[in-house]
């Protein structure tokens, strides 16, 4: 439709408001975890809070993505957004028995290597088992370049929409 403020311009206001609400979130829930369960976390909160906001803005990109390109219902985008994130999870190797993930390592390696689930899941455990941050940056990088590639390919859908429109 036509608008004085820019598709764009609406998307990101629209998720800085949501980033910010997911951000109290992570935080009030790694409170929760660790002083109402006392769960064992990276005791590096910053590093923390840091990929999972990421990991956020990871799943908003693919929401917007997935809504840009899937016609049909919400029921329908809804689902197919799911479905996506339950496979990265399971080529995570967050899904079935723990020996899945060194399998699908070996068998599948680009695909683990894509998942951003995958990316979180290694950066988070890398800030408990190693005294660098090596391969903390290097799975925070591939969460970032999920997010620019599919935020690059819904703004070239939108400008192309906005000119089809015309």
């Amino acid at each position: 439709g036509i608008s004085p403020i820019p598709k764009y311009k609406i998307i990101t206001s629209g998720l800085l408001v949501a980033l910010f609400i997911e951000i109290i979130n992570l935080n009030v829930l790694y409170l929760y975890l660790t002083k109402i369960f006392n769960i064992a976390l990276p005791k590096d909160i910053f590093h923390t809070i840091l990929i999972l906001t990421f990991g956020v803005i990871a799943s908003f990109s693919l929401a917007i993505f997935i809504g840009l390109f899937i016609k049909g219902s919400l029921k329908k985008k809804n689902g197919v957004l799911i479905s996506i994130i339950m496979t990265l999870t399971f080529f995570s190797g967050g899904m079935g028995p723990v020996e899945n993930k060194s399998i699908l390592e070996k068998k599948l390696p680009i695909l683990v290597n894509i998942s951003p689930v995958s990316s979180m899941s290694k950066g988070i455990y890398s800030l408990f088992a190693y005294d660098n941050l090596n391969v903390y940056w290097h799975s925070l990088a591939r969460i970032v370049l999920f997010i620019i590639v599919l935020l690059l390919l819904s703004i070239k859908y939108i400008r192309r929409k906005s000119y089809d429109d015309l």
